[in-house]
């Protein structure tokens, strides 16, 4: 036997082990080492462990198109707490979410300088009280002299005529008095109704300005929805 003989022998054996794994792995994926159940009905394992899920009902329905906008719920009666005069804001007494009653302090201005104001009125005010009194009592007694020719129609015209001046400045100074004491109360920030505070917009020592608001105040009657709907559908639909 020649030496290449072995080696012949070898390579059969190889390329048959090759060939014989790729039978059996043909064989196994078809199935062919897997049991099997037989063509039929199973019948079904009880198993108690199993898990259980809920079951609806598939229907077939026509709904009505919902559409959603964004809005917002505001009273009709608002009130934007604005002050009348330019002061200083000292205090102010609400926030945000508090309830208030009509007639209730909201704020308070800085009043110094209209007490000031006040003050210097009622000075001008007594000045024309004494000159008032003085003119009178000239007029009074150049009359009784004039009534008894004593005086002359020039005089008698002369003090009727300062006494009706005198006492439009005193009637002047009463005014300035009365003007000065309303933006007194001016000071003072009220509550027009009961109602809930909504924003609050300005803090102690800011500086309050005419009609520029401190607070939003609004009932909580009379509440309305506010949206922006297309025009396209606002006619289509309804609350």
């Amino acid at each position: 036997m020649s030496s290449t003989e072995p080696k012949n022998i070898n390579k059969i054996a190889i390329i048959f082990a090759a060939v014989l794994a790729l039978i059996l792995l043909l064989l196994y994926m078809q199935g062919s080492f897997v049991s099997k159940v037989s063509p039929g009905n199973s019948p079904l394992v009880n198993d108690s462990n199993a898990q259980k899920s809920d079951t609806a009902v598939v229907e077939k329905k026509q709904v009505d198109d919902i559409l959603a906008w964004p809005g917002t719920v505001r009273s009709r009666t608002v009130a934007n707490i604005a002050p009348r005069m330019t002061a200083r804001i000292i205090e102010i007494k609400v926030k945000a979410g508090d309830k208030v009653k009509k007639g209730a302090v909201i704020a308070r201005l800085d009043e110094r300088d209209v007490k000031a104001q006040e003050n210097a009125a009622l000075a001008a005010l007594a000045g024309a009280n004494a000159q008032a009194n003085r003119a009178k009592a000239d007029e009074q007694r150049i009359r009784s002299l004039y009534s008894k020719e004593a005086a002359t129609r020039e005089n008698f015209d002369a003090v009727v005529a300062r006494a009706k001046e005198v006492q439009a400045g005193v009637n002047q100074a009463a005014s300035t008095v009365t003007e000065i004491r309303s933006h007194l109360a001016d000071s003072l920030l009220l509550a027009p109704f009961d109602g809930i505070v909504v924003k609050r917009l300005k803090e102690p020592g800011d500086m309050a300005l005419p009609g520029v608001p401190v607070v939003t105040l609004q009932t909580s009657q009379g509440l309305r929805l506010e949206a922006d709907v297309p025009s396209t559908c606002a006619g289509r639909y309804s609350i």
